[in-house]
């Protein structure tokens, strides 16, 4: 090797040490100013006018490259003609390095190329750890967000749920001292309207964990689209009355009566905008809610819902939170107006899983506009008669001649669920725990029409009763051999479903106990 060669050699060496100890000693946001003085040190060495490295990737099933970092000289156009050194990690083209110089075509030497290759694997190498270190530094960022997310998520949880627990507790003691029998009543309806407000708190979380778990779904059905946002403007008119605020309802005359979609989740999304419209206007405001026809096929339509009002609005920085989990778009928010700030995610998931989108605009002082669309079924022509129908049937249901067992540990339970079926002349009979609904079962397999089987009790649960009555019907294949065993529980994740079903049960029923829910489920299982 001669002397010139030699000191290339040396200096690409020196070059290459530089190059390392600048990455070594730059943070992950500083990289890029490492990664341009690394291409400016190579392209003035090999008294090129401009450096780059690129990246490779595969875009619809072609090679294409992108540019990651770039080094300019003093020249102000550089010509086309150019260098590419690829660069390959293992068996792999994962990019190449670009030299340009003006007017001038660039021709390297086969070791000056190796160098270049050796100058392009540890660029390559420094890209790649950067990016790891990036993603673990920003996952752990996230973590930490989420963590303090979740701890103030969890302090306002424990005021919404602290605040309606307090009316039902005290008005039931007003009522249980009061002689009055309107004021009773009226602490009654303060009691039944905070035990909902309550209920809703825990569905939402109920519905977050659902989500977590990706086992959110829809219950399409065909129902009164008029009389369900009916529903949801009885629903929200205490909280408007209370401070003298209006609700403007337009659909459009093309929405027919009748379609199908999950109208419990539906109604959710609306109930949840238009309560939050209400919540940040200020007293005697107005709220709009708008619904039209945006398309339709033949068998689908996507219908638009626009919820206008004219409150404290929501800054535009803030606006990229409102759907997050556990977030409220300030953190002000949840002192001044309460919310656990799980709605608008919850609202989100279903619009989506209903093939739509969400949006809001919004300007601080001036209000909000939350636009969601969504695509429902066309009905039949006689799925909303054979709904309604369905419905007077229920209230009207004759169960004379039949014969419950209800099996509940909690006496006030067992009560609840016996007045229900009081007016529809069933006999019921019951137990205070599975080895005593065994044991009833046991002396008379062919006795009971249906079971309602509460899981978590004394003694014996109710999976390991259904278990054993399966196991009675099976060994003595009694005449009524699968009698239907309903799951009574506040344990409503997915899992806990599951595992009913599991062991035998027929269907599943969540506490607390909706008497609609309550007596769909029981006909449905005695058809």
């Amino acid at each position: 090797m001669d002397k010139i060669s030699l000191k290339k050699q040396n200096s690409f060496s020196d070059i290459l040490s530089e190059m390392t100890f600048l990455f070594t000693g730059t943070e992950y946001q500083e990289f890029g100013n490492a990664a341009e003085k690394s291409l400016a040190l190579l392209g003035r060495h090999l008294e090129a006018d401009r450096a780059s490295i690129w990246k490779n990737f595969e875009s619809n099933g072609e090679i294409q490259c992108s540019r990651l970092y770039q080094w300019s000289g003093e020249a102000e156009n550089v010509s086309a003609n150019n260098q590419n050194i690829p660069i390959k990690i293992g068996k792999e083209c994962w990019g190449f390095i670009s030299l340009e110089k003006q007017g001038i075509p660039i021709i390297l030497e086969e070791q000056t190329k190796r160098d270049i290759e050796a100058a392009g694997l540890l660029l390559a190498s420094a890209v790649i750890q950067n990016q790891i270190i990036k993603n673990v530094i920003m996952e752990k960022e996230e973590a930490i967000s989420g963590s303090e997310a979740k701890s103030r998520f969890l302090a306002n949880m424990s005021h919404e749920i602290r605040t309606p627990l307090n009316a039902i507790m005290g008005m039931t003691v007003i009522a249980l001292k009061e002689r009055d029998c309107e004021k009773t009543e009226e602490c009654l309806q303060k009691i039944n309207n905070a035990s909902r407000h309550l209920h809703r708190i825990i569905n939402n979380v109920l519905d977050v964990s659902k989500i977590e778990a990706q086992k959110f779904e829809l219950a399409p059905a065909a129902f009164d689209f008029r009389k369900m946002i009916q529903k949801v403007q009885e629903m929200t008119a205490s909280r408007a009355a209370e401070n003298n605020q209006e609700l403007l309802v337009k659909i459009a005359e093309e929405i027919p009566v009748c379609v199908v979609a999950d109208e419990v989740r539906l109604t959710q999304i609306v109930t949840n905008l238009l309560s939050n419209a209400f919540k940040f206007s200020e007293y005697g405001e107005t709220v709009e809610l708008n619904i039209s026809l945006l398309a339709e096929t033949e068998n689908r339509m996507q219908l638009q819902a626009v919820v206008t009002d004219h409150g404290i609005g929501i800054a535009e920085e803030q606006v990229h939170r409102l759907f997050r989990e556990f977030e409220q778009a300030d953190k002000g928010i949840a002192a001044a107006y309460g919310g656990t700030g799980l709605g608008l995610a919850i609202s989100k998931n279903i619009v989506e899983l209903m093939d739509g989108h969400i949006s809001v605009v919004s300007e601080p002082g001036k209000g909000s506009t939350f636009t969601f669309d969504i695509w429902v079924d066309k009905a039949q022509s006689n799925d909303i008669d054979t709904y309604e129908e369905y419905l007077t049937e229920l209230a009207q249901e004759d169960l004379t001649g039949y014969t419950f067992l209800v099996v509940e540990d909690i006496e006030v339970n067992r009560e609840i669920l016996i007045e229900f079926l009081k007016n529809t002349g069933v006999v019921c009979e019951s137990a205070e725990n599975g080895q005593e609904a065994v044991e009833k079962f046991t002396a008379n397999p062919g006795k009971y029409d249906l079971i309602l089987m509460d899981v978590l009790m004394p003694v014996m649960n109710g999976i390991q009763a259904t278990i054993k009555i399966r196991a009675i019907e099976e060994s003595k294949q009694v005449q009524h051999k699968g009698v239907p065993i309903i799951a009574l529980t506040a344990s409503a994740f997915t899992e806990d479903v599951e595992e009913c079903l599991r062991s035998g049960m027929n269907d599943h029923i969540a506490k607390p106990i909706e008497y609609r829910d309550f007596m769909t489920k029981i006909m449905k299982n005695l058809k």
